[in-house]
């Protein structure tokens, strides 16, 4: 075997003999390169030596090392001293770590490597973020677009919104305005519809068997009954007939007979009559009266019955007002009675329990 020896030429080389005597490690050494055999044995020296045809690295020693050639000791001129000529004339002073060799070229030169890798890597990564954000420019402008769209049509349905809040409110307060309105026509209807019955009265209990043309005749005896000293002219009598039976109303019971008064005293002075009466003839017993109303009224006053009763069955004057309400005389003052509320109030203050509600007004 012979001992490896390298260039002293070239750059490997110098690299080389500085990392034994900067690292006193070991190193890899080639072995001696052994041809191949002949065909004939080569089956004989793979199995004598299965490695022979391998570059096997051998580490060598420190001591192995000490006669190896050094390239210092080499008269050639390497650029490297002459690098560091050129750096002591111009007075250059590196400040590198002692024992270290500062004019090594292949440092130098992984130095601006690394220098122009840093550029290459920065101008990659800027090219690489604008590509980025063209590319997903790209991709939001469509986004974008529709956002734009959609935030025109948000708007203009907000501003529809308002109008329909404003609209709703408007027709809010025009329909309380209205239902006041209506209120108020119902009440002056119902006024008018009254006071265009003021002279009817309403006969319960007029036996069927008496005729349509014998209605008047026999409503003029009931009167005549109740108001001795009443004149012919007095109880004159515009027209007189019966009203349709209800449906809840039994069909054996009689339907009740309407009659208009000529004269509205004649009507008043009946009523009076009747509440005073305490006893009639046979033939007039079971016949009651009632003054005519619109329905409206009706049922507002239907909602008083128990506080009218108590005030007839206690001897209590009382009549009605407009719109419906309950005038009562107390002494030198009179009380209104707006509500039913009220009524019953003012039972209870007097002592009074209220009647029990009927079906039928009293």
């Amino acid at each position: 075997m012979s001992n490896y020896t390298p260039r002293k030429s070239t750059r490997i080389q110098q690299t080389y003999q500085k990392s034994v005597k900067r690292n006193n490690s070991a190193l890899l050494v080639p072995q001696k390169y052994t041809p191949p055999m002949s065909r004939q044995g080569d089956n004989s020296a793979k199995e004598r030596n299965p490695n022979a045809n391998r570059f096997t690295p051998l580490l060598l020693s420190d001591k192995a090392m000490e006669g190896m050639p050094s390239v210092e000791s080499s008269p050639s001129k390497s650029p490297v001293k002459q690098k560091s000529k050129l750096d002591s004339d111009h007075g250059a002073t590196p400040d590198t770590p002692e024992g270290s060799n500062d004019n090594d070229p292949l440092l130098t030169m992984s130095s601006s490597s690394n220098a122009a890798s840093e550029q290459y890597i920065k101008e990659s990564m800027l090219m690489l973020r604008r590509s980025f954000q063209q590319d997903i420019q790209k991709l939001i402008e469509p986004t974008i677009q529709q956002v734009s769209v959609l935030t025109s049509k948000v708007e203009h349905i907000e501003n529809k919104m308002g109008e329909f809040a404003t609209a709703q409110n408007n027709l809010a307060d025009d329909h309380d305005t209205t239902k006041d309105e209506v209120t108020a026509l119902r009440i002056k209807l119902a006024d008018m519809e009254d006071r265009n019955r003021r002279n009817n009265l309403k006969f319960r209990g007029i036996p069927e068997s008496v005729p349509p043309k014998e209605l008047e005749p026999f409503l003029k005896d009931f009167v005549k009954s109740l108001l001795p000293d009443c004149s012919a002219q007095e109880m004159e009598i515009d027209r007189a007939h019966r009203l349709p039976r209800s449906r809840n109303i039994d069909p054996s019971v009689p339907r009740d007979v309407i009659a208009r008064f000529h004269f509205f005293k004649t009507k008043e002075n009946i009523l009076q009559a009747m509440r005073h009466t305490k006893e009639l003839p046979e033939r007039f017993k079971h016949i009651n009266i009632f003054i005519d109303l619109s329905q409206t009224t009706i049922q507002q006053r239907r909602l008083y019955q128990p506080i009218t009763t108590a005030l007839r069955e206690n001897d209590i004057p009382y009549r009605w007002g407009f719109p419906v309400k309950l005038i009562i005389p107390d002494g030198n003052s009179t009380r209104i009675v707006h509500n039913p509320d009220q009524g019953l109030e003012l039972l209870n203050k007097w002592g009074i329990a209220p009647a029990p509600i009927k079906n039928r007004l009293g």
